[in-house]
């Protein structure tokens, strides 16, 4: 008798390394905002503060585009579309990445 049914399976790993790098560069960005807020140097507080949405944009784009942006972007071939995992956890860390953005302490509100 002939099986009708094909099961695809994937590999667990480049979602296990999208978290990890993820997980990783988080930690960076924070462990560099601390670093930004005690130094209170205001030209470091702009180019961090300009750096970090743009690495929130990649993990959106990641999230909006999945395999295109990934393959011809990053130049990193893996089917993103496949791993939905790697898809919602480009939009946790989108927002993750939001709380490593310094603390605005030259503008003072009245």
């Amino acid at each position: 008798m002939e099986q009708d049914i094909i099961f695809k399976s994937v590999s667990i790993w480049p979602a296990v390394f999208y978290y990890i790098i993820s997980t990783v560069v988080f930690l960076v960005l924070y462990y560099i905002k601390l670093i930004v807020d005690r130094k209170m140097k205001r030209p470091i507080f702009i180019l961090y503060t300009l750096f970090v949405p743009i690495i929130c944009a990649l993990q959106f784009c990641i999230f909006g585009h999945g395999t295109s942006f990934v393959k011809y972007f990053l130049h990193i071939d893996v089917d993103v579309d496949a791993y939905d995992s790697i898809i919602y956890g480009a939009l946790f860390f989108t927002i993750l990445y939001v709380f490593a953005m310094p603390r605005n302490k030259y503008v003072k509100f009245v």
